[in-house]
């Protein structure tokens, strides 16, 4: 069966997607006299551009016939609510992520020898065991869900998941 693609949802969300991240991305930079870049006339018109883009990509899916996404599946509630709850736990972990990398570099790794400009690259090389984790547990995750439902297996993973983030704010910052 061959299937028409969605030209226009395909072109709004991710230019869309795009502008956001360059507005991000340059608001991060020093503009004029400030720190930050807020204010970089460039950074407000990619965010109104990205947003608004986004916003567009509901309506123009709605009306194509084979769309990028179909939004009606957002009428099923437990699609609806595992989004949401993946979602969240994706931030939980990109945030975890960010700020360990950022702790290896900046407190623990130079208060144990390394060089700052040493820093960055052993910092991904102690994040490996989160990705090695990942890659392990994903194929056993999967065929526990086949056998047992993605609801059970879902709610255990984000109790160990916050668990394992509560235990993350007992280890002090001297911690090996």
């Amino acid at each position: 069966m061959r299937v028409r693609i969605d030209y226009w949802g395909n072109l709004t969300l991710a230019l869309g997607l795009v502008l956001v991240t360059l507005g991000f991305t340059y608001a991060l930079m020093p503009y004029g006299n400030s720190e930050m870049g807020w204010t970089n006339p460039l950074v407000i018109a990619s965010f109104i551009a990205g947003a608004a883009l986004i916003i567009a990509f509901i309506p123009i899916e709605l009306r194509q016939e084979e769309p990028l996404f179909k939004l009606s599946l957002f009428r099923v509630r437990p699609f609806t609510y595992g989004v949401m709850a993946l979602f969240l736990s994706s931030l939980a972990r990109g945030a975890i992520m960010f700020l360990i990398t950022i702790w290896l570099q900046g407190i623990y790794l130079p208060l144990h020898g390394f060089s700052y400009t040493e820093t960055p690259f052993w910092a991904g090389i102690y994040m490996l065991p989160m990705l090695v984790g990942t890659v392990v547990m994903a194929p056993i995750g999967g065929s526990l869900t086949d056998k047992y439902g993605a609801r059970i297996i879902a709610t255990v993973g984000m109790v160990i998941i916050a668990i394992s983030l509560y235990l993350l704010t007992l280890l002090p910052t001297t911690s090996t």
